[in-house]
């Protein structure tokens, strides 16, 4: 019996095929190394964005929970925007345009954390919280028209730690 001699050839790789194959899947390999580097050095921006979010959101339901004006908080008549003279925090703060342009943050004390009024976001009695160092709110109310009522629009802009800003605005009436 003769041996074919095609057979003897295909029973394993040349030297070129076995170089082919590795320079091929190191590339693939390097490819997929650079996706995994890129996506674990941003890993941690989604965390940041949703933490302004979430301090946003906290800000403006405070906000839009609170009466529309003076008139319907307590039966005097609406001032400017602002707080009024005898409203001097945000503790004191008992209509949607008091919030207008709100300083430090809302901010009345200080911790070792958050050694200066603002420079952490605070909860809904001006006291700072030190997880939220770094986060700066802003809030402006303006007057408007919506639908043919009167209205007004609140805006409240977070910055995070890295200079991202995220806002969110929402609307109060006086027929809430």
């Amino acid at each position: 019996m003769r041996r074919d001699v095609r057979s003897d050839r295909q029973r394993g790789v040349t030297l070129v095929e076995l170089v082919v194959t590795i320079v091929v899947i190191s590339i693939g390999l390097a490819g997929i190394l650079v996706v995994m580097d890129r996506t674990t050095r941003t890993s941690a921006d989604p965390m940041v964005r949703q933490q302004a979010v979430a301090v946003a959101e906290a800000y403006l339901e405070e906000i839009l929970l609170k009466p529309y004006d003076e008139s319907t908080a307590s039966g005097s008549p609406e001032g400017a925007l602002g707080p009024e003279a005898d409203e001097t925090n945000r503790t004191l703060f008992d209509d949607v345009n008091d919030y207008h342009a709100m300083a430090s943050n809302g901010c009345v004390t200080t911790t070792a954390a958050c050694p200066t009024l603002g420079s952490c976001a605070c909860d809904h009695n001006g006291n700072p919280i030190s997880s939220l160092a770094g986060y700066a709110v802003s809030v402006q109310v303006t007057a408007t028209t919506l639908n043919g009522e009167t209205a007004e629009l609140v805006q409240v802009s977070v910055t995070d730690p890295g200079g991202t800003t995220v806002g969110l605005s929402g609307y109060r009436t006086p027929h809430f």
